[in-house]
């Protein structure tokens, strides 16, 4: 899947491929719908969990361990929250609404509605070539072929499009935030985000993505600061927690030449 430059996409910071992993949302509609009005306005961002706890997570998209995004499918509710309230509690807005979008877009796919190409930065139901669903987007740019890039802000990776698979976005379908936070690994013993910055090279960004696919995940919060978080994560094995960055660590040492 191509890669977005950061720029590209204004208040957001677009990612390049979609790991395996199953993502927990299905927030997608099947059908294109028509109406009358062009949605410009953003969508909200989530509010991030507290720096300092520990969260259930599921990784939905990567470009590599210093960029990446990351969906909370039982809210934002620490561990200690979750094993009082369970699991199954959370998110009824959230499943409602995109029900209600598929829904919506379903009924309208078979009054075979039609718009015009849409402008940079509108927001837009766009139909994914990975698995034909429709997901709320925001359009990056327009291309050579009546072709158009899209960013999905519901899971964080950008895609090249067909313009008719992109259609108009219902207004009320905005008010859901954005369910994709950007994020950054941290290292076990950094403050912050990893200190040497290092260029990832392709074998280290699959053996991250292949660590966190499809995986419910702890997610230790270490910071916050401008859209990004700073996380540490943790996938279970057997009764123990193993870290992803030792994960990574160890497929590092064990690359081959």
């Amino acid at each position: 899947m191509e890669a977005c430059a950061a720029s590209e996409v204004p208040g957001d910071q677009p990612v390049t491929r979609k790991p395996e992993s199953n993502c927990t949302y299905s927030h997608c509609s099947r059908g294109p719908f028509q109406l009358s009005k062009a949605v410009v306005a953003p969508v909200k961002p989530l509010r991030p969990p507290e720096v300092g706890s520990c969260v259930l997570g599921q990784v939905s998209a990567v470009v590599s361990p210093s960029c990446f995004y990351l969906v909370f499918p039982y809210g934002r509710r620490s561990l200690e929250r979750l094993s009082t309230d369970g699991i199954n509690s959370y998110s009824k807005e959230t499943f409602d609404t995109l029900r209600d979008l598929q829904a919506s877009c379903d009924k309208a796919c078979s009054r075979g509605n039609q718009r015009e190409v849409p402008a940079q930065g509108e927001m837009v139901a766009a139909k994914s070539n990975l698995d034909g669903r429709w997901y709320r987007a925001r359009v990056v740019s327009l291309e050579k072929g009546d072709r158009l890039k899209v960013f999905y802000v519901d899971s964080g990776f950008c895609e090249s499009v067909p313009s008719d698979q992109v259609n108009t976005l219902e207004a009320s379908f905005t008010q859901l935030p954005q369910q994709a936070l950007q994020a950054c690994l941290v290292t076990d013993k950094a403050k912050n985000r990893l200190s040497n910055k290092p260029i990832w090279d392709d074998y280290s960004c699959e053996a991250f993505a292949s660590c966190v696919s499809g995986k419910d995940l702890v997610v230790k919060v270490v910071c916050a600061a401008q859209g990004l978080l700073h996380v540490r994560l943790f996938f279970p094995n057997g009764d123990q927690l193993c870290s992803v960055w030792n994960c990574l660590r160890k497929a590092r040492k064990t690359e081959p030449n």
